[in-house]
């Protein structure tokens, strides 16, 4: 894997080139790394095709073109893959699994530049040779006269003088930035927030496909009401597509809270597991190598192992917060419905009650689920129920300031001059 052969690297670049071709080696490093992190965003991207969910674009041209951005399905073939017979539970489960495979590749890669800046610092004898030979500027030889100062680092600095001027400029470069490999952590950072986002729908996925199609409900141009007289003085109640995505969204925080105590229960038999392997090992011959390259005769005691064997990355996953998560779900199901609501060309009088009965029920599911109310969807609420003949005033108001765009967006709905 690639945690071996970021082992082997560092040891083959010592003992061929005394550390020459540390620069090469970083740079080949960091591609592989970033080659595996994309080869795992790629099969996310896909799984959003396979799960007919839309797909962004991709910076990176390699995983663009792997799997082309995209939009998502049409509604009804949608509904049908992301959901198909899987249960709630089922998909909260899948989602906070990504979650954990991508907390572990991140934590691997930071856990493998931890290891090369220790083993770059490690590197007296490379630095030494480096220092000697960029302050001798080509004026004399840079060689120790002493023979038993001569290092196979000093021997490969005075062959290539400029190599070594240039790798010591790199190495200072990496010690200031910290971070010897920049594009893998790049990388690895955007598959997490990729993870992230696709559990976030994944887990919203059922209010989100009640909310496919709700700018083309013909309940907005209904006149029912608008004939002649007043509206009917009983209020609108929410349609079934909202109450469906609130029902499911107050339901979910029981389901996130089953699925976190499962995968406690899994880590901790993973935990006994290991624990048990590793009883089972003590007063094995075989010891394992250490990141300097070191053989098993140096590498004495229980702390002597691999940088990238680390037995605990299985374990390093984020502990899943379900009220954290349901506020995001809830905002997120929020910004779905007012990307709706922004689209509906024209408001009857019925269907400005109604659009309010239906924002003013989501907003109160939101506000019980996250900490803060969503105000854009109870200003939508708040313009739709306001009557058609105190609309003007009630837009030069205080409290319709407070509404930003929303008065404006809603009076143009209903065709009112503001």
């Amino acid at each position: 894997g690639l945690e071996e052969a970021a082992a082997a690297a560092t040891a083959r670049c010592e003992k061929l080139a005394g550390g020459m071709e540390t620069r090469a080696m970083l740079r080949a490093l960091d591609a592989a790394t970033v080659a595996r992190v994309r080869g795992a965003c790629v099969a996310l991207r896909r799984l959003r095709v396979a799960k007919g969910m839309s797909v962004p674009p991709a910076e990176d041209e390699e995983e663009e073109a792997a799997a082309p951005a995209r939009l998502a399905l049409s509604e009804t073939r949608a509904g049908r893959n992301l959901v198909g017979s899987a249960s709630v539970e089922a998909d909260a489960r899948a989602a906070v699994g990504l979650l954990a495979a991508s907390a572990a590749t991140t934590h691997r890669v930071d856990a493998l530049t931890e290891r090369l800046k220790e083993w770059l610092n490690s590197r007296k004898d490379l630095n030494e040779a480096l220092s000697l030979v960029s302050s001798s500027d080509g004026r004399d030889d840079p060689v120790p006269r002493d023979a038993d100062a001569v290092t196979p680092a000093a021997a490969a600095a005075s062959a290539d003088a400029d190599e070594a001027r240039a790798l010591r400029g790199f190495l200072a470069d990496a010690s200031a930035s910290s971070d010897p490999l920049p594009l893998a952590r790049l990388k690895a950072r955007a598959f997490a927030d990729a993870t992230h986002a696709f559990a976030l729908e994944t887990l919203a996925s059922r209010a989100l496909r009640e909310f496919a199609g709700y700018a083309r409900r013909p309940a907005w141009r209904d006149a029912g009401g608008d004939a002649g007289g007043d509206l009917p003085s009983f209020s609108a109640y929410p349609q079934e597509a909202v109450t469906n995505a609130g029902e499911y969204l107050l339901s979910l925080p029981q389901t996130l809270e089953q699925v976190a105590e499962a995968r406690e229960e899994d880590r901790a038999a993973a935990r006994d597991a290991a624990a048990s392997a590793a009883a089972e090992a003590l007063g094995s011959p075989r010891k394992p190598t250490s990141f300097s390259g070191q053989g098993p005769e140096e590498a004495e005691g229980p702390r002597a192992r691999s940088a990238f064997d680390d037995k605990d990355a299985f374990f390093f996953e984020p502990e899943l917060d379900p009220g954290e998560w349901m506020a995001d779900v809830a905002r997120l199901a929020a910004d779905a419905l007012v990307a709706e609501i922004r689209v509906i060309e024209r408001l009857s009088e019925t269907g400005a009650a109604q659009l309010a009965a239906d924002a003013e029920y989501f907003a109160n599911v939101v506000a019980a689920l996250a900490p803060e109310p969503p105000k854009t969807l109870a200003a939508f609420a708040a313009c739709c129920a306001t009557p058609r003949e105190n609309y003007v005033p009630f837009a030069a108001s205080e409290d319709a300031a407070a509404l930003g765009d929303v008065v404006a967006a809603v009076a143009a709905m209903r065709n009112i001059g503001t």
